[in-house]
C-alpha cells in the first residue's frame, strides 16, 4: 500500500459509522486497523518514513484516548481530560501545527440559522446564547452542556442539513464575518482529500515540503480526528459515547490561549465537495464568563446582519452580490444525480446575504 491509497482506503475513510457494538469495542477496532495500515505502508516517500519513525507515539496516542473514554465511562469527567490531555503531548509537533494563523480575512461568508415561524429575531439571537440562558445548552458534538459557544456554518445548505433538514419557511438566517483575530485547529479535511492533494502534488510530496508535511500532520493526528467523527448511533438520547472525545477536545481548546475555535467537517454530509468550506462548521466556545448577555471576545471577534426569513429573502427583489465568485461544487441530489449549488436557492439566498450589513453586537 502506497500513501495515496493510505488516505483512499476505508480504514482511514471519515466519518465513521458505528455498528450495534460497544462503543470502546468499536474505537479500538478502528485504532487497530489504523496502525496495521500504518505497518502496512510499503512507499518510500517522507510522509510514509515519518509515520513508520513515530509508531510508538501513535499507538500512545491511541491507548491514551481509549484509556480517556473509559475513565469518562467510569464517572471520572476530570481525570478523562487529563488522560486526554496526556494522550495529546505524543502528537504535539504535529497537532500545532494544525492550529491556524490569523483567518479573519477568509471568514466573510459564515452563516447561523433559526427556526420559529412567527419569531421576530434579532441580531443577538443568532448570536451564541446567553450566559442567563446557559440551562438551555445541551449535549453536542462539540458542545459541553452549560457551556455557551458560537457555531457557525460554511453554507446556507449545510446550516440547513445540521439542524435536521427543517422546513425552509421556518428558517431565519444571518451572515457572519470574522473582523477580530481568528484562529482555528483545523479538522476540516477529509482523507480522501488528502489523497487527492498527493496525487496532484506527487513532485512536491517526493521533495519533502510543505504539501509533505500537511500530510503528515493529517496521518498522524487521524486517529484524535477519527475519535471526533463517529456518527452517533442512537440520536437523541441523553448520553451519546461519540459525543465524550470531541468535547474533551473543546475543553482543551477552550483551555488555549493558541486558539480560538475549531473547524470540522460535518457528519451528516457524506458527499465530498470540491471546497471543504462548504461542509465546514465552525465553534467558537465562549473565552470570558459572565452572568449575562454575551462573550466580549467573541463580540468583538465577529459581526453579524441583522436575520431574515427564508420566505421574505427568496421573494425579495435583491439584487445578488458580485462581491464573491459562484462556486463550482455541486449538490448531490441522489445517488445519481447532482445540481451545481449556484443553481440553487441556499445560493440565492447568500448571495443575497452577502450585501446585508454586518456590525458588532
Amino acid at each position: 500500500m502506497d500513501i495515496i491509497d493510505f488516505f483512499n482506503s476505508d480504514t482511514l475513510e471519515l466519518p465513521k459509522t458505528r455498528p450495534d457494538v460497544s462503543f470502546e469495542v468499536f474505537l479500538r477496532s478502528c485504532f487497530e486497523q489504523y496502525l496495521q495500515a500504518v505497518a502496512g505502508l510499503k512507499s518510500t516517500d517522507s510522509v510514509t518514513l515519518g509515520l513508520k519513525r513515530h509508531v510508538s507515539g501513535l499507538e500512545q496516542l491511541c491507548q491514551g484516548i481509549c484509556d480517556a473514554v473509559s475513565v469518562y465511562f467510569e464517572g471520572f469527567p476530570g481525570q478523562a481530560y487529563v488522560y486526554l490531555e496526556e494522550a495529546l503531548k505524543h502528537i504535539d509537533q504535529w497537532l500545532m501545527h494544525l492550529i491556524s494563523r490569523d483567518v479573519s480575512g477568509f471568514l466573510q461568508h459564515l452563516y447561523r440559522i433559526r427556526c420559529g415561524i412567527l419569531e421576530p429575531f434579532g441580531r443577538e439571537d443568532l448570536f451564541h446564547i446567553p450566559f442567563e440562558k446557559r440551562h438551555l445548552v445541551k449535549t453536542q458534538r462539540y458542545s459541553i452542556p452549560g457551556l455557551p459557544s458560537l457555531y457557525l456554518g460554511g453554507s446556507v445548505w449545510l446550516c440547513w442539513e445540521e439542524c435536521g433538514r427543517p422546513d425552509l419557511d421556518s428558517m431565519h438566517m444571518a451572515r457572519f464575518k470574522a473582523v477580530g483575530e481568528v484562529r482555528v485547529l483545523d479538522f476540516g479535511w477529509r482523507p480522501a482529500q488528502i489523497a487527492a492533494m498527493i496525487d496532484a502534488n506527487q513532485v512536491l510530496i517526493a521533495a519533502g515540503g510543505e504539501h509533505a508535511q500537511f500530510a503528515l500532520r493529517q496521518a498522524m493526528c487521524w486517529p484524535l480526528l477519527a475519535a471526533c467523527s463517529i456518527k452517533v448511533l442512537r440520536p437523541g438520547q441523553p448520553f451519546v459515547p461519540e459525543y465524550v472525545v470531541p468535547q474533551l477536545l473543546l475543553q482543551w481548546v477552550r483551555k488555549s490561549s493558541e486558539v480560538e475555535g475549531l473547524r470540522y467537517f460535518s457528519t451528516k454530509i457524506r458527499q465530498y465537495c470540491d471546497d471543504p468550506q462548504a461542509v465546514a462548521n465552525y465553534v467558537f466556545p465562549v473565552k470570558q464568563k459572565a452572568d449575562n448577555g454575551h462573550c466580549p471576545v467573541l463580540q468583538s471577534s465577529f459581526e453579524v446582519s441583522e436575520p431574515i426569513s427564508w420566505s421574505m429573502l427568496k421573494h425579495a427583489d435583491i439584487a445578488k452580490s458580485n462581491s464573491r465568485k459562484p462556486p463550482s461544487w455541486e449538490i448531490q441530489l441522489t445517488e445519481s444525480v447532482r445540481v451545481p449549488y449556484q443553481r440553487t436557492e441556499f445560493w440565492e439566498c447568500e448571495a443575497k446575504l452577502d450585501d446585508f450589513p454586518c456590525a458588532k453586537l
